[in-house]
Formats: C-alpha cells, structure tokens, sequence
C-alpha cells in the first residue's frame, strides 16, 4: 500500500504535514484522498479560505473531509 500524510488546514494556507507515522492505505484510498484535496484547492480559489463547514451543502463529503482532517491533525500534535 501506498502512504499517505494528512493535510493541515489553516486559514489562509493548505500545506502537507507529515505525521511521526505514516498510514498505510489502498490505491483507491490515496485516491480518494487527492481527489479531496483537489476539491479543496478549488474550494480555496473560490473563497480565499480553506475553512470549509463541516455541513457543506455544495460537497457534504468535502466537509466531512476537511473536518477528519482537522481532528487527525490535533490527534498528531498531541503525541
């Protein structure tokens, strides 16, 4: 399986964090994720911010997405 690292969003920046561990996940998985990602580069473009609510309407999975993100992100910061 591929690795994959979570994203950290901020505000104004979308930027790679590598976690102390990677997570091993399938082809389908990593691709999922990038497609995630991309949406939110666009959703960034459109806004000017990448805080996207957890209950976006125009892309429910997008703000789910985003919303893992965050909480996987916290989750490493604490180790």
């Amino acid at each position: 399986p591929e690795k994959i690292y979570p994203v950290h969003i901020q505000t104004q920046e979308t930027r790679a964090c590598p976690p102390p561990q990677t997570t091993n996940v399938t082809s389908e998985q990593n691709a999922t994720w990038k497609q995630r990602f991309q949406e939110l580069e666009m959703f960034k473009f459109q806004n000017w911010h990448c805080d996207v609510p957890q209950k976006f309407e125009e892309n429910p999975s997008l703000g789910a997405w985003v919303a893992r993100q965050r909480v996987q992100i916290r989750v490493w910061e604490e180790k």
